[in-house]
């Protein structure tokens, strides 16, 4: 079966990192829309992209502050049975993670576009079609966050374990609208190596 593996650093100290790969509130700043489930072995949780996409993950590993693995129990077809998980080891200043999805059935499309960016166009979005999507969702999240008083935004984290990173909704906003949009526009770089695209200019250049 082919697998996936993807070692890389990430600068925060390993708890923190083992509460964003681990428990709802970190899974919904960088990979789910809305999540729900306890970080303990066996435990379900619900992962929910969208209508289309309610799947489910059965924890398998859950070794607080290093180890967490999910088993997809409610997927896309090829996820099914499939595990992704991270091991998390502090060097120096920074959490090294390993992460791995494991069993997939096959090497097909999805397994590759998963895995890492290919050089062919017709697996992606058109411009036009990503730039549109990308200008409805900044919209919705723009007026909904217009919206909030700052009693709201002041208001103490709905997830107590998140606290140390997130101790109010206004923290947690500004990662979700800063920190997270900055993390997919760094994808933008991986994905137009792929595509044997010249590097983009910055700013200050």
């Amino acid at each position: 079966m082919p697998d996936i593996f993807q070692d890389f650093p990430i600068k925060a100290p390993c708890d923190r990192v083992f509460e964003a790969v681990s428990t709802p509130a970190g899974l919904e700043t960088w990979w789910t829309k809305r999540s729900a489930g306890t970080p303990r072995e066996g435990a379900e949780y619900e992962l929910w992209f969208g209508p289309e996409h309610d799947w489910r993950g059965r924890v398998t590993r859950c070794v607080p502050p290093s180890d967490f693995e999910l088993q997809m129990e409610r997927a896309d077809g090829d996820w099914l049975g499939t595990r992704v998980g991270f091991h998390l080891e502090r060097r120096g200043n920074v959490t090294w993670v390993q992460f791995h999805h494991t069993g997939w059935p096959s090497a097909n499309e999805h397994y590759r576009v998963s895995c890492k960016p290919v050089a062919d166009p017709s697996v992606y979005e058109v411009k036009e079609r990503a730039l549109a999507i990308l200008g409805d969702a900044q919209s919705r999240i723009t007026r909904a966050v217009e919206q909030l008083q700052d009693t709201r935004l002041d208001a103490p984290f709905p997830d107590p374990s998140y606290h140390a990173v997130f101790p109010t909704m206004r923290q947690a906003l500004t990662q979700v609208l800063v920190g997270h949009t900055a993390n997919h526009v760094g994808q933008v770089g991986v994905w137009r190596r792929a595509m044997g695209l010249p590097r983009m200019a910055r700013s200050f250049e």
